[in-house]
């Protein structure tokens, strides 16, 4: 799938628990409420648009509003920071879900497209989010995001390499 090209439903599951924090936005990215929100280690941890899996990416939360950090955004929407929220739940996309994939970890492909592994034929592909609470439809996802476990990755990293070695 490509990255969100608009604001997603947060279906009522901002809740007071949630830790919010402001990140910086690189110059002309567009971050929409309710997608999956990277930062590119490459770009002095400014968020980036989350189009497709990078390495240099890292999973800091949920945009909990629609910033476009550009001088022809419009005036409701321009701004050079992005409120993420770091734990909650939140519901994604992806394909092939079921009842036995509840508990189960999930990998982000992009802004909020979700898969059950973090590589394909040894490759890693996708980042760590969090894990399914709910299967809504066998293509949707309610997930529990914590972005303090985003170290999962690594570990994906790690296991992967050692699988092909």
């Amino acid at each position: 799938m490509a990255a969100s090209s608009a604001n997603r439903n947060l279906d009522g599951r901002v809740y007071v628990g949630w830790s919010v924090l402001p990140y910086d936005l690189k110059d002309d990215a567009h971050i929409y409420r309710g997608t999956l929100v990277v930062v590119d280690s490459g770009s002095n941890g400014q968020v980036v648009e989350f189009g497709s899996y990078n390495a240099n990416y890292y999973f800091v939360g949920v945009a909990m509003m629609e910033v476009y950090n550009s001088a022809n955004a419009p005036y409701q929407v321009r701004g050079d920071r992005v409120p993420v929220a770091q734990i909650g739940t939140v519901i994604l996309d992806g394909s092939g879900f079921g009842d036995d994939d509840l508990g189960k970890p999930v990998y982000a492909t992009d802004d909020h497209t979700v898969k059950l592994s973090c590589h394909t034929n040894s490759t890693v592909d996708a980042l760590y989010v969090g894990r399914i609470i709910r299967v809504v439809s066998a293509t949707q996802v309610e997930v529990e995001i914590d972005a303090s476990q985003s170290w999962r990755a690594a570990i994906c990293v790690a296991s992967t390499m050692f699988a092909s070695a």
